[in-house]
């Protein structure tokens, strides 16, 4: 964190919320050299993790912000995804032949990426960030955008500040989203999770394992510091039972793997949602990650997403600052059909992943093993699944076009 209040209060770009979205494109508009609000109305950083997932097209994009290497260090690499059924060991997915140079999913915690990017801030003088400090009102002219902020830590002091962009990267809640007038559907997917990461003691390595049966549907990932993330999907008859004892028990029943008296960290609930927006700006704002687009996040599309959209929009701004008013329309709309395209195509994605793995229920439950042994173990179509699960077809993404931004 810089200094709470710039003497200078005129900025060419101002970013409100410094999640994993907000903080990346402030790296990057650093490493330009642009000068930079962040705010976040946080005055703490966060010590839970919802995201793990950082998928092939991300390292690359964290590649180009020179933060892959921090980022791969920390974190483990998942090359394979072992499914079981009913049966047992219906198959497996490998990533070790996918088309990328990093073959491999990364899992890290949330916090610990968080963390890596609030650091990396410290490299570039341009950008200054505030914490503590929340977005209470936002005007936009045909110039400027004029927002007045509020410091949140005490003292309860506003001040107002002029930005000629402003990029909302404030989360599902978006108060930048509301402020801007921006139509979204929200909407629940119906369906409830339990997680909670504990002490690794099952043997399994760097290998994640999934688990689909007529009893339920139990997903675990190997996470830093010997620790492996379990999630649990909810039913009707068993929603109440959100404690960890449940949560130890469908472990238990599912994976054969007792998990019960290990440390671990609180239980997480939570119910899935999608939210999509009419346009993602407005004047001079500009919408991006979870305030853009939300999707399950079974299958770890939504941050990766995000991370999509900071990249795209770092090459954008500058085009933004440097071009006359008439242009401006064709930039957005360029930025807008892109990121909508492909959050629809990673939410369709995360919907089915999703949607099949949570069948219940023993006739459900057959016909999805049938599915998965015929593509698993034996169709041609099982070495499309790698890439197609490391979101490497995403439309637009870093692998599949030769440049970011306006011009291709």
């Amino acid at each position: 964190m810089r200094h709470k209040y710039d003497t200078n209060p005129h900025w060419p770009v101002m970013i409100v919320g410094a999640g994993p979205v907000g903080l990346l494109l402030a790296n990057f508009l650093g490493q330009r050299g642009i000068r930079c609000l962040l705010i976040e109305k946080r005055a703490q950083t966060i010590d839970w993790s919802r995201a793990i997932g950082i998928t092939p097209p991300s390292l690359e994009i964290l590649r180009l912000a020179g933060l892959h290497c921090e980022m791969t260090n920390q974190g483990v690499k998942v090359q394979e995804a072992v499914v079981h059924d009913d049966r047992g060991r219906a198959g497996s997915l490998s990533f070790n032949q996918i088309p990328s140079r990093y073959r491999f999913i990364l899992t890290l915690p949330q916090s610990k990426t968080m963390k890596t990017l609030e650091e990396a801030l410290q490299r570039h003088p341009s950008v200054t960030f505030q914490r503590g400090t929340e977005l209470i009102k936002l005007q936009s002219g045909e110039q400027h955008v004029r927002a007045k902020l509020k410091d949140i830590t005490g003292n309860n002091r506003t001040e107002t500040v002029n930005a000629q962009w402003l990029v909302g990267t404030d989360g599902a809640d978006s108060p930048t989203r509301k402020m801007m007038g921006i139509h979204f559907k929200r909407r629940p997917y119906g369906l409830s999770f339990v997680m909670a990461d504990y002490e690794d003691t099952t043997g399994w390595g760097d290998e994640a394992h999934l688990f689909f049966t007529q009893h339920g549907s139990l997903e675990s990932f190997p996470l830093p510091d010997k620790k492996r993330r379990w999630i649990a999907l909810l039913d009707g008859e068993n929603n109440a039972k959100t404690d960890k004892g449940w949560l130890e028990q469908q472990t238990l029943l599912l994976s054969g793997k007792d998990i019960a008296g290990l440390r671990c960290s609180p239980i997480f609930y939570f119910e899935p949602e999608k939210i999509s927006v009419s346009r993602l700006w407005a004047d001079r704002t500009i919408l991006a990650g979870d305030a853009a687009h939300v999707m399950s996040p079974i299958g770890g599309q939504g941050m990766n997403t995000g991370f999509a959209d900071a990249e795209f929009l770092a090459s954008l701004l500058p085009e933004l600052l440097n071009r006359s008013e008439s242009e401006h329309e064709e930039i957005l709309n360029n930025y807008d059909f892109r990121r909508r395209r492909a959050a629809r195509s990673a939410r369709r994605r995360s919907a089915l992943g999703m949607w099949v793995g949570t069948r219940t229920g023993a006739r459900a439950s057959t016909i999805r093993s049938v599915l998965l042994r015929r593509i698993l173990l034996k169709s041609p179509l099982r070495e499309k699944l790698a890439p197609h699960f490391a979101m490497l077809n995403i439309p637009f993404n870093r692998l599949n076009r030769p440049h970011a931004g306006f011009i291709n």
